[in-house]
C-alpha cells in the first residue's frame, strides 16, 4: 500500500468529512442526552455505521423498543444499500476480511465518492475511502458524546449537515455522469412522493427505479450509469 494511494484516498474522502464529523457530533450528543453511556456512542458507530438509522436506533432504545423492533427498523432504512453493492460486484478486493469490510461500510456517501472519482485502477483505493470516512463518523460520534456528557447545549442543528452533504455530491455526480435528467427525476420522485404520499422515501424509490427500469430497457443502463 503506497502513500500514493492513501494521499489520494484522503484527497477523496473530504467531501465526506464535512458531512460525517458534523452529523457524527450530532450523533453522539443526541446518544450521550438519550442514553446516558457515552462512551457508547462511538462503540455504536464503530460497529453499526449506519448514519440515520442510528438516530432512529438511538429513538427506539430511548423509548425501550425491542431488539427486533431496532433490528426491523435498521433494516428497512438501510435495505437500499443491498442495491448499492450489486454495482460493485467482482470491484471489490478478493481478501475476505477487506471485503466483508467494504460491503459493511458502504454507505450512500461512499458510493457516491467511488462512483464519482478517478479510482486509480487500485481495489485497495476504495478500502481506504471507506475506511477513512468511516473514522470521520467515529471521530465526530466521539466529539459530540463528549460534548453531551459535559455540557448543556443543544446541537440539533447540525442533523442538517447530512442533507447539505447529499447536494454536494449530487451535484458532483451530475457533472460527472453529464446527464442531468436522472437526477431531475429523482427531485420529481421526491417532491411527488413528500406531498401525496404517506411513506415519502419509499414512495419515491419506487417511482426512481420504475423510471430508470424504463430508460434501461428503452436506451440501455450505460446512459445512467
Amino acid at each position: 500500500m503506497s502513500l500514493d494511494i492513501i494521499r489520494k484516498a484522503f484527497k477523496a474522502s473530504l467531501p465526506s468529512m464535512f458531512g460525517y464529523i458534523p452529523l457524527g457530533v450530532s450523533f453522539g450528543f443526541i446518544f450521550a442526552k438519550s442514553l446516558g453511556a457515552w462512551y457508547l456512542a462511538p462503540v455504536m458507530s464503530l460497529m453499526v455505521f449506519a448514519g440515520a438509522a442510528q438516530f432512529i436506533a438511538v429513538t427506539l432504545m430511548a423509548e425501550h423498543a425491542t431488539l427486533w423492533q431496532i433490528l426491523l427498523a435498521t433494516f428497512m432504512v438501510n435495505l437500499r444499500h443491498i442495491f448499492y453493492g450489486l454495482s460493485f460486484l467482482g470491484q471489490f478486493p478478493d481478501r475476505f476480511f477487506i471485503k466483508t469490510y467494504m460491503i459493511f461500510g458502504l454507505t450512500d456517501e461512499s458510493y457516491s465518492l467511488l462512483t464519482t472519482v478517478n479510482r486509480y485502477d487500485s481495489k485497495l483505493f476504495d478500502f481506504l475511502v471507506i475506511a477513512i470516512s468511516h473514522s470521520y463518523w467515529i471521530i465526530g460520534s466521539i466529539i459530540g458524546a463528549l460534548i453531551g456528557y459535559r455540557l448543556s447545549i443543544d446541537l440539533m442543528f447540525l442533523k442538517f449537515s447530512l442533507t447539505c452533504l447529499f447536494l454536494v455530491l449530487a451535484i458532483e455526480q451530475t457533472y460527472a455522469i453529464k446527464n442531468p435528467y436522472p437526477f431531475v427525476f429523482a427531485m420529481m420522485s421526491g417532491l411527488t412522493a413528500m406531498l401525496f404520499a404517506k411513506e415519502m422515501l419509499i414512495t419515491s424509490l419506487l417511482l426512481f427505479l420504475g423510471f430508470y427500469l424504463v430508460n434501461y430497457f428503452q436506451n440501455g443502463v450505460r446512459e445512467y450509469a
